[in-house]
Parts: C-alpha cells; structure tokens; sequence
C-alpha cells in the first residue's frame, strides 16, 4: 500500500500507528477559556474549571504523561520488573528474552530513526541497552510533535485532542494519493484525556481514550504508582475498517465479522522494589470469522496472567486465572481435505511462588480440557486442583512435598494424525496416562546420578500408561520405596545403603 510508504517517510504517522499505545495518555495542550480551542502548543489552562487541573497547562500535562510512562515518583515500571525478575533463577529467562523488546518487528523503519534523532543521540532509536531514560525522551519528543500539530479543547478536566492530519500527513517528497489515504485514514481519530489528580499544577493521574470516530479502540490510565492499557476489540475493528477504506486493495486485511470485549495489560508498581504485571480479560472476548472459520469466545478474569515480585525479598510470583474458553476453527490435512478442530476448557488456574531456595505451586487446576478433531475426541485432559512444594535438601537433592492430593489423568488419539504425523503414527493411536498420591507424600531425590526417588509420608504414589491399549508403564510406589526415573518406564528399585 502507498500510505504504507508514507508511514516510513513519515515518522508522526508512523507514531500514530505504530505506537499510539506509548503515547499513554496522549498528552495534549491546555485549553484557552472555559471550553475554548487552541492549536498549536496551546496555552495556559483558563480559570473556570474545577479545581483540579484548573491551572494545568500544556507543559504540565505533558510532565504528567510522562511521570505516568516513567513509573511515577516512587518508582520504574521496567527497573522494578528488571530486577525483581533477576532475582529468580526459574525466571531468570524471561529477563534474557526481554532484551528483545527493542526489536519488536513491525515498527516502521523512520520511526527508530525519527526516535534516536529526537532524543539528541542520532544512533539507533529505542536502543534496549540504552537507558530507560534516553528511551522515555525520545516517546516524550514524539508526543511533542504529536501535540505541536493537534487542536486541543478543553471543557473542565477534559482535553479533547484532535489531530492536524493535513499537517501530519504533508511531505514535499510523498504523492498526493499517498497523502490523501493517510488524510482520510486519520481524520475521524481523535484522544480524550481525563486529568484525574493534579499535585498543584501538575498532573499526577489521568484517563486517556483513543477513539477512531465514535469508538474507542484504546484506553489507558496511569497514576504515580499504576497504569494500564486496555485494548477495546468493538473500537479496533472499527480503525480496521477505517484502514480498508483507504487501502490499496492488495492490502485490505481480513476483519471479523465479530469482534468484542476487551483486553488489558496492567502494571503496579508501589516502589522501587516491588512490581507486577497483569493481563486481563475485563469483557468477554468474542471473535467470529466467517472467512477463516474461526469462532472464540473467552470469558472475562481478573487475572488471565500475572507476574510479581519483589527485588528486596527475592521473591517472584506467577499466577493463571484462565477462564472457560471455546476455540473453534478449521484445518486441513496433507491432501488438501478440511475439517473442524475445537478446543474448550473450563479453566486453567493455579499460582507458583519462587525464591532462591523454593518453589511452591498452589491450586495448580487443569478443568477439563479438550481438543475435537473432525468430531471425535482427539484429547482430554483434567488436573485436579494440586499444591505442592519443591526444595532442595541439605545434600542439594530435590525434594518435593504433595501438600493436596495429586489426580491427573490424560486422554488422546491422534485423529487425522492431527497430535503426531510422524512417519509411523497413525490415526488410531492412542495414549492413556493417569498418575495420583495422596496428600502429605514426599518424593525425595536419594541419587541424582541415577534418578533415583523415594516416597515417604503418605502413599502409594502410582503412575500408570497405556499406548494403544498396551501397559507400557505401571508403577505402584509404596511408602518407604524407591523408584528409578531414568527410563521411559519407571520400576521399583533397592534403596540406596545409606537410605
């Protein structure tokens, strides 16, 4: 598509498509009177507002935009999370991966260019390794641009920020047509911000809606210490229907016949010490595709999935709140022949807490999950709600105490050949697992050389599996036995002497 062309000329389009959800509270100029519009870089706010943020002006609404993205006074969103994460061997990983934040695809190739030279460094934009706050500078510089070419109007703690687009879309060295899509694409979007809490002329919590006509397809918030994002699917679909109406036709994008609920990701972060990071579900998701065949619906939590910690206490915490969800859509298999896959669950939920020293699961609950191929049953799975704990014993052994009793069982068949196409499977096989102990057994590492286990406390701890309907493994584990793990099927073995 041209206009695509001009997003990469364009580094204020380029903002606008590419990282509107950065901008968090799209800030915005004061208004002028009671009401009153201003262009450009605005003016000081008028007096006839209500207290709060009645002397709040362009400058201070854009240091409160940017005390929200920066993490409030108390504290840094990604310092927090940074070090909180790196406390935590079992989740050292997710620290490692996060360095690629700064290469996300998809970012138009002027916007890092555009970003670096804003900042004042010339080098390479939103560098990961650069400082969080030379990164900071370089969103607050786009902002400004953003707002140099906005009409602003305020009506009391309301900012209603309308961007030029005529001014934004303009370049001597871009088509006409070019301009026009991105003229038309951009007119019916405008940011309202909501400035919630001032600590005297600056702002210090605001509400920001993004909205493409009537719809509002983001909305963020930030206070000193919180923010979120929540993306709204009614509002995406329209600004997808908004980008089809100017795009060339090679490159209209596909759009749901349905799209509902919403999707938040938010961040806490009380100091400088502790954080966490949560992604909700705050309206049922409902997505239905006619063209792909696809049909979702996931129901709203609180929690879908969250990550705390604290640096001080080295400690972290993961937890999954995953509602009922129905997924249905289609495949096909190596001949061209389509047919319908379908997986639903009740839910999935469960917390693990990790240190240094330990790792605890709670409530761990797999409720019913299955997976239909073409009809037929292809997996079917449950965990009864578990919680154990897992610890390292004086000789630097594993040792793991089953605090609820364990039930789990595991149903499959490779229908279609849809769980295994590797040469040799085939569409009747199955594979039958189950496995239980009862509260307050404890599995012990005796060898780790090995792999071998004993069981104390309560018992007996079995395992069993079946593959296509032959006992490939059946282990009944007593009080006071050991077991060898270093195989595919688990036996019972002599105790090591000094056991």
């Amino acid at each position: 598509m041209q206009a695509q062309r001009l997003l990469r000329k364009n580094s204020l389009l380029a903002l606008a498509m590419s990282t509107i959800i950065t901008a968090t509270a799209g800030c915005g100029g004061g208004g002028g009177d009671d009401g009153g519009t201003t262009g450009g870089d605005g003016g000081t706010a008028g007096s006839g507002g209500p207290s709060i943020g009645a002397n709040v002006g362009e400058t201070q609404l854009k240091s409160g935009v940017l005390t929200g993205l920066t993490g409030g006074p108390t504290g840094n969103f990604t310092t927090t999370i940074t070090q909180v994460i790196s406390k935590s061997s079992a989740l050292r990983e997710l620290q490692t991966e996060s360095g690629n934040i700064g290469n996300l695809p998809g970012l138009p190739s002027g916007f890092s260019a555009r970003a670096a030279t804003r900042a004042g460094d010339g080098s390479g934009g939103f560098d990961p390794n650069a400082s969080n706050q030379e990164n900071i500078q370089a969103i607050a510089n786009l902002i400004d641009d953003i707002v140099e070419q906005s009409t602003v109007t305020r009506n009391g703690n309301t900012y209603v920020i309308d961007p030029d687009e005529s001014r934004i879309c303009s370049s001597p060295d871009v088509p006409v047509s070019d301009i026009n899509q991105c003229t038309n694409f951009l007119s019916p979007m405008t940011m309202v911000v909501t400035v919630n809490a001032t600590d005297g002329n600056n702002v210090t919590a605001a509400t920001t809606d993004f909205l493409y006509g009537n719809s509002v397809f983001l909305q963020t918030d930030f206070t000193p210490t919180t923010a979120y994002f929540e993306i709204r699917l009614d509002g995406s679909k329209a600004l997808l229907a908004g980008y089809n109406q100017v795009a060339d036709p090679e490159d209209v994008v596909d759009i749901p016949a349905v799209m509902q609920g919403s999707v938040r990701f938010a961040i806490d972060a009380p100091t400088q010490q502790q954080g966490k990071l949560t992604l909700s579900i705050p309206n049922t998701v409902v997505l239905k595709d006619t063209t792909e065949g696809i049909d979702m619906t996931l129901a709203a939590t609180n929690n879908l999935l969250s990550l705390s910690a604290n640096a001080a206490a080295e400690t972290a915490e993961l937890e999954v709140g995953i509602g009922a969800l129905s997924l249905l859509f289609s495949d096909e298999d190596d001949y061209g022949n389509r047919f319908p896959v379908h997986l639903t669950l009740d839910a999935i939920r469960g917390k693990i807490d990790v240190n240094d020293t330990q790792l605890r699961i709670t409530g761990l609950t797999l409720d019913s999950i299955k997976l239909t191929v073409d009809g037929q049953t292809a997996l079917d799975m449950a965990l009864a709600p578990f919680s154990a704990l897992l610890e390292a014993d004086a000789s630097n052994l594993g040792v793991v105490t089953f605090n609820s009793a364990l039930n789990f069982a595991l149903d499959t068949t490779n229908v279609n050949n849809y769980l295994d196409d590797d040469p040799g499977s085939a569409p009747t096989d199955t594979l039958k697992v189950r496995a239980s102990a009862p509260a307050g057994a404890v599995l012990s590492e005796v060898d780790d050389i090995s792999n071998t286990v004993k069981l104390t406390g309560q018992g007996p701890l079995t395992l069993s599996v079946e593959e296509n309907g032959v006992s490939t493994a059946n282990l009944i584990l007593p009080t006071g036995a050991c077991a060898n793990l270093s195989s595919a099927t688990p036996t019972i073995t002599a105790c090591p002497a000094s056991q």
